[in-house]
């Protein structure tokens, strides 16, 4: 896998994989929803990576949410990191089945019953990206239904103008204040 590292803002990243992953959950009778998300949060990625990850953890949410269900993604600073959560409020994994999670070809349910197949490598691919970018993929158990999946990343200080100038188009913009 090849990367190409800029310094890019988060909360345009975030909007376009939610904008990008909308119309999947829809199909699904889910709907995913961005909370407000400063828009001075940047980290040091490849775009196009942090964005296979995303819709990897987004279209896992949106597959394993009940019909009906909103799927949340937040991001949260804290000190020089950023944590990216998508919260689903599905089924919920459990803490047994963590070693299998991330392994290649995985998949925990693989039953008549799910909604939606899969080949189980996006997990495993999205976390040697993490792997990549220097940061943390995982995951939690939510306290009543649902799993939220997490990324860990550092934030970028210092960023130039420059950078700051091309980051949030009107749509972008209007989507977060939504």
């Amino acid at each position: 896998m090849s990367f190409q590292f800029d310094t890019i803002n988060l909360a345009s990243l975030l909007a376009q994989s939610v904008a990008s992953n909308q119309p999947f959950a829809r199909n699904l009778d889910t709907n995913i929803v961005l909370e407000n998300i400063a828009t001075d949060l940047y980290v040091s990625a490849d775009s196009t990576r942090l964005e296979q990850v995303m819709s990897n953890m987004l279209s896992n949410a949106a597959k394993f949410s009940d019909p009906g269900e909103t799927v949340t993604v937040r991001a949260i600073p804290k000190d020089d990191k950023v944590r990216i959560e998508v919260i689903d409020r599905g089924i919920g994994l459990a803490e047994k089945h963590r070693s299998k999670v991330f392994e290649e070809f995985s998949q925990l349910d693989s039953s008549d019953r799910r909604k939606v197949g899969g080949t189980g490598l996006g997990l495993n691919i999205s976390k040697r990206i993490m792997d990549a970018h220097a940061g943390v993929l995982d995951y939690s158990k939510n306290e009543g239904a649902g799993t939220t999946f997490y990324i860990d990343l550092s934030l970028v200080n210092n960023v130039s103008d420059d950078t700051k100038a091309d980051t949030l188009t009107e749509n972008e913009a209007i989507a977060l204040s939504a």
